[in-house]
């Protein structure tokens, strides 16, 4: 049985097509991968071209960075399991060794429950991701439509989805800045899901483990078997930090940044009596940034939470039930198992809940401060 077919076809799909599934053919991988760095090139270049050639505004610089950052944020963590290609590859390894050494039928239901909601996560994640990407280039195509239809006559209501400054003339390149920008688009958000389904499937299969250890058994075996997975588990969630960590790093830093200046700039606009559509467009870039820190730190406090139960089922064991031997054996386990195991953001932050709270006070924190000594 190949578990990544049965339990996470979903997730295997969307990085093969994109080039980053481990497991996959160099001779298919390099190409997508080519392409898809091409498609990045180009949108990096002319958003730096527009950022390069705007006016030196906070209004300006936060329309061009609200689509800067989130490509920098999608194009780092595309990148990712390239660069951290072993790894990655160990990671998954574990993962279906896991799999292929489930002890009973019980541990096989739990691993079946956890499979099936990093499927549901994925998909409710793609759907809003690609729900979102089609709000953003249907106005622009519906422009296009009325505009070939007759029914608009004027060129100035022809808009791209992404107002950025090209090389080219804009109105006689009309058609392939807007398909450069619709594959653009696609591409980036298809990256952040697959990179996103990844995430699920890896934390969510450490979550799974957790869970099976956690159900005692209240026999000797149980606390040697105990000892010995719960050793696996934590050396794979170390690989995970030693393969992620700078990019959960760079990707809450940058969202923070966004959320502050867009916060800082509904401000302004406010004290300043600015256009509704202005307030509105920068209020829509805030909940972005806000829910991409939440699931990182949403699937971080799970994986606390999950790592903490193993602690509270050794402690349910009737330590004098136990031969000698395993009296021993389960004060190592409980000594083992009493720090938490926890994701880890640049070697400098724990992903959690608290830690949540943390960055969005203090990206309003940051935009308060800024706007009161403006």
């Amino acid at each position: 049985m190949d578990v990544y077919d049965t339990y996470y076809a979903v997730t295997r799909r969307l990085m093969t097509f994109l080039g980053i599934w481990p497991y996959q053919d160099p001779k298919e991988k390099f190409p997508r991968i080519v392409f898809v760095t091409l498609v990045i090139l180009s949108m990096i270049s002319a958003e730096l071209f527009a950022l390069l050639n705007a006016e030196i505004t906070l209004g300006k610089m936060v329309e061009i960075l609200t689509v800067v950052i989130p490509t920098v944020t999608f194009s780092s963590a595309y990148y990712t399991p390239i660069i951290q290609f072993e790894g990655l590859k160990l990671t998954f390894d574990r993962l279906a060794y896991d799999w292929a050494h489930i002890q009973d039928l019980k541990e096989l239901e739990i691993m079946k429950t956890y499979a099936n909601q990093t499927r549901l996560y994925t998909l409710t994640f793609a759907v809003v991701m690609y729900v979102s990407c089609v709000f953003i280039l249907t106005p622009p195509l519906l422009h296009v439509f009325l505009y070939s239809v007759g029914v608009v006559n004027d060129t100035e209501s022809l808009s791209l989805p992404i107002p950025l400054e090209y090389f080219l003339d804009r109105e006689k390149y009309f058609l392939l800045l807007l398909l450069h920008q619709i594959i653009g688009v696609s591409v980036l958000f298809s990256a952040a899901i697959a990179v996103y389904s990844m995430f699920f499937v890896i934390i969510q299969h450490a979550c799974g483990v957790f869970r099976t250890i956690s159900a005692p058994k209240h026999t000797d075996r149980w606390i040697f078997n105990c000892i010995h997975r719960y050793a696996r588990v934590t050396e794979y969630v170390a690989t995970i930090n030693a393969s992620a960590e700078m990019c959960y790093l760079s990707q809450i830093g940058l969202s923070t940044l966004l959320v502050s200046l867009s916060i800082l700039h509904v401000f302004q606009m406010g004290t300043h009596f600015g256009s509704l559509s202005d307030m509105l467009y920068n209020s829509s870039c805030i909940p972005g940034p806000i829910v991409a820190t939440y699931i990182t730190c949403f699937i971080g406090q799970k994986l606390i939470d999950h790592s903490t139960d193993v602690f509270q089922a050794a402690c349910q064991l009737s330590y004098y039930d136990t031969s000698l031997k395993m009296q021993k054996l389960l004060l190592f386990l409980l000594m083992r198992t009493a720090k938490p195991c926890s994701l880890s953001i640049g070697k400098m932050f724990i992903s959690s809940h608290e830690f949540f709270s943390a960055v969005i006070q203090m990206s309003f924190s940051y935009a308060m401060v800024i706007y009161t000594f403006q």
